[in-house]
């Protein structure tokens, strides 16, 4: 299940950074039983929303190192993600080279997803069909093994959920390719 629609921006300096969100459509099939009389978005899939922001983060910022290690500037991999976003809305593009190596890298192996393994988020609010919930995850730690964020998702500029998420380094992923 997919709980980021959308990123809108991303900071790679003084620490990365990253704000993504999700509309919650009233039609969302999970209202139907939580609750039929007052639907509330789940917690646990805002949890995942903001772990599957901090996986972006984790990818793009990777993408960016691995690019800079070439010698190319890593500015060159937004640009290239934006083509590829183009891409898939059907609208006009340029920069074809770069989305190409930006793909290339992103199917390339080695790149792992991390894997939750602590979390400590605590809700200050629910979240209601039709609003648009923005997640902010910021960097605070990684290493070979594990990345640690403090997170916050928002929902018009006011904190439903605060915390830390913590993700181990899995697997490598399979090409996409495969």
């Amino acid at each position: 299940m997919l709980f980021v629609d959308f990123v809108a921006s991303y900071e790679r300096t003084p620490r990365p950074s990253l704000r993504a969100g999700r509309h919650i459509s009233a039609n969302e099939d999970t209202f139907n039983g939580h609750f039929p009389e007052l639907g509330i978005w789940p917690g646990i899939y805002t949890v995942e929303g903001l772990n599957q922001a901090c996986n972006l983060l984790a990818t793009i910022a990777g993408i960016q190192k691995e690019w800079e290690q070439t010698g190319r500037d890593p500015i060159e991999v937004l640009d290239g993600l934006r083509y590829i976003d183009q891409v898939y809305e059907l609208k006009p593009t340029l920069r074809v080279e770069t989305a190409a190596a930006v793909l290339e890298m992103l199917n390339g192996s080695g790149r792992s997803l991390g894997l939750s393994v602590g979390i400590d988020v605590r809700f200050t609010a629910p979240v209601f069909p039709g609003s648009r919930l923005d997640y902010v995850v910021f960097e605070t730690h990684a290493d070979a093994a594990a990345m640690i964020y403090e997170v916050e998702a928002l929902v018009d500029g006011s904190p439903v959920a605060k915390g830390k998420l913590t993700l181990a380094r899995g697997r490598p992923m399979p090409s996409l390719a495969q």
